[in-house]
Formats: structure tokens, sequence, C-alpha cells
């Protein structure tokens, strides 16, 4: 179930992130030929130079391309969440609400990876094995120990010779046994130190998996904090390249810069849109990631998401019910 829930969060964001790339896609495409309309009607007046209308009539078709793209993508993205959850996914998908701040788990990065190593389904899936290993090397040691055998055994019959009647009599037995092992031709050794080999292999296989829980938590714990102070970098650079494409356009209009300085500062505030909405999509996946190292329930997951992405349209709700109800 955590594996699923980490599929299906994965397939959501980026059934998310293609519904965002073709939003983008055509606001700047808009925006673009804004600024081409505007830049031909200054050329008509042989106020602009032909290579500003060039460069924009080049982007904007560059854009009308990628529009197409976008919308294949997104295609391609809702079948793939689809497959996941089992029907078809028409209805918009639900965003993350800008009032409400995306925190790093509060507990520290020590508890997460004690809770890891407790929890985690896999780690406990070998001790477990370990566990057989351990008790299959104590059976084999016993084939070399004495072994001791009692026995008690009780008779009634009143059936004489040729089944004629007889007085009814009554024998009791009891039985001990000892069995002293000798030689048995080296296979009771033979077969110990098969199991301790068994044993070895499987303490080697916990130590890895051990390692490894311990390894892809902590890196879970630390990308999660490190995707915060991406997030809050992201959303300063796109205040800033927000207030730089208004700069760029009104001094364009006063004649200070050309039309290639606003398509760029349109081009920056793009993609600083792009880079704070992947960065919250990476933030959020990495929680999942986080929470299926550290053994907790994905139900929980689930909802604390749902919180973020305020929980109105039950597209990830009812995706996530059917995963977890529909995976072993």
């Amino acid at each position: 179930q955590a594996e699923a829930t980490v599929d299906l969060a994965k397939r959501y964001f980026l059934a998310l992130s293609a519904d965002d790339e073709l939003e983008l896609i055509m606001a700047e495409r808009r925006a673009t030929q804004k600024s081409l309309d505007r830049v031909s009607a200054m050329y008509d007046k042989k106020m602009a130079v032909v290579t500003d209308l060039l460069d924009l009539k080049a982007r904007v078709d560059l854009l009308a391309a990628q529009e197409v793209d976008a919308r294949n993508q997104i295609r391609l993205s809702r079948a793939g969440l689809s497959e996941i959850v089992g029907r078809p996914i028409n209805e918009p998908l639900s965003r993350i609400r800008n009032d409400i701040a995306l925190q790093a788990p509060a507990k520290s990065m020590d508890t997460w990876v004690a809770q890891a190593i407790d929890s985690n389904p896999l780690l406990k899936a070998r001790e477990s094995s370990l566990d057989v290993a351990n008790a299959a090397v104590r059976e084999g040691k016993g084939g070399h120990y004495p072994t001791l055998t009692f026995t008690l055994g009780a008779q009634q019959s009143d059936v004489g010779y040729d089944n004629t009647l007889s007085p009814r009599s009554d024998s009791y037995v009891a039985t001990i046994g000892v069995r002293v092992p000798i030689y048995s031709g080296g296979s009771t050794s033979a077969r110990v130190r098969g199991l301790y080999n068994e044993q070895l292999a499987t303490e080697q296989d916990v130590e890895s998996v051990r390692r490894q829980v311990v390894k892809e938590t902590t890196n879970a714990y630390l990308t999660a904090f490190s995707s915060v102070e991406k997030i809050r970098a992201n959303k300063n650079a796109l205040a800033s390249a927000e207030q730089s494409s208004i700069a760029a356009q009104k001094a364009f209009s006063y004649g200070v810069v050309n039309a290639v300085d606003v398509l760029t500062s349109v081009q920056n505030e793009f993609k600083a849109r792009r880079d704070l909405l992947k960065a919250q999509y990476d933030f959020i996946t990495n929680l999942f990631i986080l929470n299926r190292w550290a053994g907790r329930p994905p139900q929980e997951s689930v909802d604390s998401v749902n919180v973020w992405l305020g929980g109105a349209n039950p597209a990830v709700e009812k995706a996530a019910e059917s995963v977890l109800k529909n995976k072993p």
C-alpha cells in the first residue's frame, strides 16, 4: 500500500504539472502575442526594427508548438493516473492552496530514522526471515544431541483365541527410549553448515536492508527540508521576475529597452512560475517517500496532503481510496 500511495502521488502531481504547463504556455503565448501585436504596429510606423518583430514571431510559433506537446502530455499523464486508479480521470485536479504554508516534518531526523528501523515493512520482513533462519540452525544443531522418548500405552481385551470370549485383561506399557547419535556419515554436520551459511546470508541481507532504510529515510528527510527552502527562494524569485517583467514593459514603452528584453523578462517570469510549482510538487511527493520508508500508514500521508490541496475536489481522495482498497 505504501508503494502504491507513492506511485499515486507521483502520477497525480505529474498530471497536475502537465495541466500547469499548458496553462503557463498559453499565458506566455498570450503575453508574447500582445507584445508582437504592439511591435508589429510600431514596425508599420517605422518605430521598431525588424529583428524585434521576427524574434517575437519566432517565440509565438515556438509556444504554439509547445502547446500542442503540452496537450499531449496532459492526455498521457491522465492515462497514467487512470491506470493506477482504475477509472478515467476527467475532472479537474485539486491544486495546492495558497493560504497554507508547506512545512517540513516537525520531528528530528534521528526520530524519523528510529521509526523507520522499527516500522519499515521491508526491514521487518527481513528480520522475520532471520528469526526463521536462527530457529532452523537451533533445530539442526539438535541432531548432535541425544534424544529421549517416553511412551505410555494401555490395552483392554476380552477376546481370546479364534475370537472366543475370554476373561477381560488389562495391559499397560511404559517405554523409555534413549537415542545417542554416534556417527551419521557427516550428514548432520553438513546440514548444520548449510543452515549456518543461510543464516549468515540472511543476516547480511537484513543489514543491507537496514542500511538502505537509514539511507533513504535520511535522504528523504534532508530533501524535504531543502525543498522548503527552495520553495521560499522560488517565491522570492517569482516576485522579482514579476517586477522585472513589469519594469521591462514600461521601459519598452519609453523606448529604453527593445522587444527582446521584454521577451526575456516574460520568459524569466514564467520559468520562475514553473520552478515554484515543481518545487512544491517535489516537496509533497518527497513527504510520501519519507512516510513510506518510515513505515507510516499510507492514509495518514493522503490525509495530510488533502489539507494542502484543499480537499474540496474529490479526485485525489477517490484515487487514494481506490488504490488503498485494491492493492494487496
